[in-house]
C-alpha cells in the first residue's frame, strides 16, 4: 500500500498537491476521470489535511451527421463541435475528403452516388489522432 511522507519533506507553512497527469497525445477516454488532489499543512502542534476532488469530463469532437438527396444524390451535411485546431480533416469510409477545410463546424459532403447507400464519417483535428467516433448515415 501507500507509504507515508515523511514529515521532514514537509516545512510548516508549506503544502503540496498529488495528483496524476496524462501525457497521451490520443483522444479523451469516453468517460468522466476523476482526480483527487491531497493538500497538507503543518504548524508545530498540528497537521491539517484536505482533499479535493476534482471531476472532468471527456474532452473531444462530437459529430453530427444528416444524410438528404438532391435530385437523387446522396448529401450528408456533417457538424461538429470541440475540434480545437484552425483546420480539420474530414473522413469518409477511412478516406479524407476535405483536408485541412477550416475547423468552422460544418462540412457538405455530395458523394455523386444515387440509391442506397452508407458512409461512415469521422472528423479530427487536422494531422492528429485527436478524433470524433465515427457516425454512421444511411440511405435506404
Amino acid at each position: 500500500g501507500p507509504e507515508p511522507i515523511p514529515a521532514s519533506w514537509i516545512a510548516a507553512g508549506t503544502g503540496f498537491a498529488v495528483g496524476m497527469i496524462s501525457t497521451s497525445s490520443g483522444p479523451a477516454p469516453p468517460f468522466a476521470a476523476t482526480w483527487d488532489f491531497m493538500e497538507v499543512t503543518t504548524s508545530d502542534t498540528t497537521t491539517t489535511t484536505t482533499t479535493t476532488t476534482t471531476t472532468t469530463l471527456p474532452q473531444g469532437i462530437e459529430l453530427n451527421v444528416k444524410p438528404y438527396k438532391v435530385k437523387g444524390v446522396h448529401h450528408v451535411d456533417l457538424r461538429w463541435s470541440g475540434a480545437t485546431t484552425e483546420t480539420v480533416d474530414v473522413f469518409r469510409d477511412g478516406v479524407v475528403i476535405a483536408a485541412a477545410t477550416p475547423n468552422d463546424g460544418a462540412h457538405t459532403d455530395v458523394t455523386g452516388n444515387k440509391g442506397k447507400g452508407e458512409y461512415l464519417y469521422q472528423v479530427c483535428e487536422a494531422a492528429s489522432s485527436t478524433c470524433s467516433a465515427e457516425v454512421r448515415a444511411t440511405f435506404g
